[in-house]
């Protein structure tokens, strides 16, 4: 059994606990670890060939949830993992792909929130799609950087072709 952190009230603002109280009991009912201080919450899970790290924060307006690959995309293989990356980002409605100057890439998903206030429900289905996301797209993107996948068949073997 994993280790579950009870989420303590008094170490977040006011408009920020309810949102990531949420996203924290569903981490527990799902037996995730993670971390959670005053601004964020934060965990790491491993994939296939490396790791995701997730991280949730709150403003009174929305919840913003990003999970980052370990890796970095070298330079020269950067333009194809962002043709791969803008259709995957054409395709899906909730979530998108970045990738920042380093070759880091992060999948993002924003909630929009009613005063910080986020049900479990609502949390339960933002952490899942998000870390699905993240996950679906890793074996695509690892393949594209270590086995010379192009953008075509990753998106081939995301969609479930060619696996």
């Amino acid at each position: 059994m994993t280790q579950q952190i009870e989420v303590n009230s008094a170490t977040l603002t006011p408009a920020l606990m309810p949102a990531l109280d949420a996203i924290a009991r569903s981490m527990n009912e799902a037996e995730y670890r993670y971390n959670l201080n005053e601004a964020s919450l934060t965990a790491t899970f491993p994939i296939d060939m490396s790791y995701l790290e997730f991280r949730a924060r709150a403003t009174q307006r929305s919840l913003y949830i990003s999970v980052r690959y370990s890796i970095r995309i070298p330079a020269e293989l950067r333009p194809e993992m962002l043709k791969f990356m803008n259709a995957y980002n054409w395709k899906t409605i909730i979530s998108n792909l970045e990738m920042d100057a380093d070759g880091e890439i992060v999948c993002r998903l924003t909630v929009p929130l009613d005063a910080g206030l986020l049900t479990f429900s609502q949390a339960d289905i933002a952490l899942h799609t998000a870390l699905g996301s993240a996950s679906r797209c890793a074996s695509p993107i690892f393949r594209m950087t270590f086995s010379g996948l192009t953008a075509a068949e990753a998106l081939e073997a995301l969609d479930g072709h060619n696996n």
